[in-house]
């Protein structure tokens, strides 16, 4: 049971949007271009199960996550064929075809290409009724900034002109930044936390480049519910939404999210804590080879001396080669997320596991190093230091001259019988 748990926290480790639910997780699936997760997977007490609601197979999905599927995976029972709901059509400003976002029902989402492929792969993407958006930016219409396309369409018969992107304002993209150029945009969120924090996050992005950009929470909606459920109440119609754009809606400012009141929703769940220090019969051995023959080499070969913990050793040897080479190189941990190369390590053990030999034997360079620059910085060095401390006499000699100088005018300009008290000549 212990060898299945380290499998499933493994195996969590390589998901995205990984959420909590009664029987186990849901999560964006790794073998499809996922907006909202629609891998299901839970484990008993012989078996982790694994399904993708939208059909893909158990293979491509164990693939995806550089697995094997015969490891510790058992497959559920194969997904049923989903029923396509909708289709949402995306056209650039020439309204050319480029790409479609299908609704299936159960509810979820995909992109799909022109040509039936369910991937993004080659293409532009835009926002939704991107032709209709630019038309009304002309023409100095207000544009309804919403979180999906049905309510877009929901609002284009009632003659408004809207907006969303492929995923919803959680799926933003730097490249639709210029559409929103010179636009006047109202934000419309869903009523529930979710969906203000997101659509304030998208606010912030596009708010150097629009016009005017305000902040509308309509009356109304139910919670969790949206611009489509509002418009579904038979007495909300046009005109009372009108009104409420032009009137009720507020000017944007980047602390708006403090201006509602955070609460727990009921799907909002906390995954189980791990310790940051657990208690294993059997630790599982270090993955020394996945170092690289270098480190590797060098990771070893002091343990035959040192004795420590090989964890112990390439923590502080993972460390080190980071320090030396964070200068050198970036590294990219999505197409996004781009930063030196630096690790932060952490070593907890008792007391006389000789951590700190241990990690001066693997600094031993860059701690010489450091001392040889110092050394040829010397004369430097003292220079800037003279030169610091007679910058700091003169100016500590025209503070004082300041000073005076500023106590000779308050005496000046004082009346004459109030200068002599000042100065204790008279009573």
């Amino acid at each position: 049971m212990e060898s299945l748990n380290e499998d499933w926290r493994l195996f969590c480790s390589k998901l995205f949007k990984i959420k909590k639910t009664r029987n186990g997780i849901e999560a964006l699936c790794p073998a499809h271009d996922d907006i909202s997760p629609s891998l299901t997977a839970s484990y008993t007490d012989l078996k982790i199960l694994v399904k993708c609601q939208a059909g893909c197979s158990f293979e491509s999905i164990v693939s995806a996550l550089g697995m094997e599927g015969n490891q510790f995976f058992a497959q559920e029972e194969k997904a049923q064929p989903k029923t396509i709901e909708s289709t949402y059509k995306y056209e650039d400003k020439d309204s050319n075809h480029v790409m479609d976002v299908v609704r299936f029902k159960p509810k979820d989402f995909r992109p799909r290409r022109p040509d039936g492929r369910f991937t993004l792969e080659g293409v532009t993407r835009v926002p939704y009724r991107l032709p209709q958006m630019l038309e009304a930016i002309e023409e100095g219409r207000t544009i309804l900034l919403v979180e999906g396309e049905k309510d877009c369409d929901n609002l284009a018969e009632l003659g408004f002109a809207a907006t969303t992107f492929p995923g919803g304002t959680g799926k933003w993209r730097n490249d639709y930044l210029p559409w929103f150029q010179g636009a006047s945009i109202a934000c419309l969120p869903d009523n529930d936390n979710p969906g203000r924090e997101g659509m304030n996050l998208l606010a912030s992005k596009i708010s150097p480049v629009t016009s005017s950009l305000r902040w509308l929470n309509i009356p109304g909606i139910p919670e969790k519910g949206d611009i489509s459920d509002w418009i579904k109440i038979e007495s909300n119609d046009l005109d009372k939404l009108k009104t409420m754009v032009r009137d009720d809606a507020v000017q944007w400012t980047s602390d708006l999210a403090n201006e509602w009141e955070y609460t727990i929703e009921e799907n909002d769940e906390w995954a189980e804590f791990v310790p940051l220090v657990r208690e294993e019969e059997e630790p599982r051995p270090f993955p020394v080879e996945a170092l690289g023959s270098t480190i590797e080499e060098a990771v070893i070969e002091f343990q035959g001396y040192g004795k420590q913990p090989l964890s112990m050793i390439a923590s502080s040897a993972l460390a080190t080669a980071s320090l030396a080479c964070q200068g050198l190189a970036d590294v990219g941990r999505d197409s996004q997320n781009i930063g030196p190369i630096s690790l932060s390590v952490l070593t907890i053990a008792e007391s006389g596991e000789r951590k700190s030999s241990l990690d001066k034997a693997f600094s031993k360079a860059l701690r010489d190093w450091e001392r040889e620059k110092a050394d040829e910085m010397k004369d430097d060095i003292k220079k800037s230091i003279a030169d610091y401390s007679e910058w700091e006499a003169k100016r500590q000699g025209l503070l004082a001259a300041i000073k005076e100088n500023q106590k000779k005018t308050a005496l000046r300009d004082l009346p004459k019988e109030q200068t002599l008290d000042m100065k204790g000549n008279d009573e």
